[in-house]
């Protein structure tokens, strides 16, 4: 009900977890879900467009990491807690560029650089 234009959803029981694992897709953003054996949703992990980024995030990515470009995010959801996995683009001082993770609570602060 959550994703009424998926398609093509792949399914598997997780013995150990007794959970339900989907993956699929949704305007060609990859979607995996944990749901527990009565259809409660426990987990979901989403691609999220760089525009659906919450400002607050664009924000301190701006400030604090100028020289980044934002390469993709994911919108991380583990029972009620929310959280975004923004993945950047950094040039080094020795020129190179390296990808780094930021990761951000729903209010935009950040988590872990990783």
């Amino acid at each position: 009900k959550n994703y009424p234009t998926a398609k093509n959803a792949e399914w598997e029981f997780d013995r150990k977890k007794n959970s339900y694992e989907a993956e699929f897709y949704v305007d060609g953003r990859k979607v995996e879900l944990e749901i527990d054996a009565t259809g409660n949703l426990l987990n979901a992990e989403e691609n999220i467009l760089i525009r659906d980024i919450p400002a607050s995030i664009n924000s301190y990515i701006s400030k604090n990491e100028a020289d980044a470009e934002i390469m993709g995010a994911k919108k991380i959801t583990r029972g009620q807690s929310v959280s975004y996995d923004v993945r950047i683009t950094v040039i080094g001082n020795n020129g190179r560029t390296h990808d780094q993770h930021l990761l951000f609570d729903a209010s935009g602060n950040l988590i872990k650089n990783h």
